[in-house]
């Protein structure tokens, strides 16, 4: 399972050859944190997908139940590094 993301990792890539070929690997009732959020791994694609300007890709369901995340309660972070999912999707789409 990939689960590290950056403009160039393979889950990017994987993501956006999916796109070119019309189907893509979705983990289904997986949910993960994305820096400040945690949300379902599958709402997560579906909002990269359309900041990519697809509104639609076949999705190939894979089991994947179950929640991954690690949160910080740490105070002292600052505001600027404190990105939600939107921030990782324009940095991720830029």
């Amino acid at each position: 399972m990939h689960i590290v993301y950056g403009i160039n990792s393979a889950r990017m890539r994987q993501i956006k050859t999916g796109c070119e070929a019309g189907t893509l690997d979705v983990y289904k009732n997986f949910r993960c944190n994305y820096v400040t959020d945690v949300m379902e791994y599958e709402a997560f694609v579906l909002q990269l997908l359309k900041r990519f300007g697809r509104e639609y890709s076949m999705f190939h369901y894979v089991d994947g139940t179950g929640t991954m995340a690690v949160l910080s309660r740490r105070e002292d972070i600052p505001h600027r590094l404190k990105w939600n999912v939107k921030n990782v999707i324009e940095y991720l789409c830029g």
